[in-house]
């Protein structure tokens, strides 16, 4: 799964279900990493109408995060 959005922070993400992880490349060009994400997560950030905010909500703070 990988889409593309208007957002302030978010450029795009990506989801790899064979690990369990969602990456996220801010529009800085930074890579987020994010371990453990169940598809259904990843699958609700694709349908949510922010991904900044549904990030903030669901993400963050949540699951073990590595930037690079």
């Amino acid at each position: 799964m990988e889409n593309e959005y208007q957002s302030s922070w978010i450029e795009n993400f990506a989801y790899v279900g064979s690990k369990n992880e969602l990456s996220i490349e801010t529009v800085s060009g930074d890579i987020y990493t994010y371990k453990g994400v169940p598809f259904s997560v990843a699958d609700d950030m694709a349908e949510a109408d922010s991904v900044g905010k549904f990030h903030n909500e669901n993400l963050r703070g949540k699951y073990d995060c590595v930037k690079g």
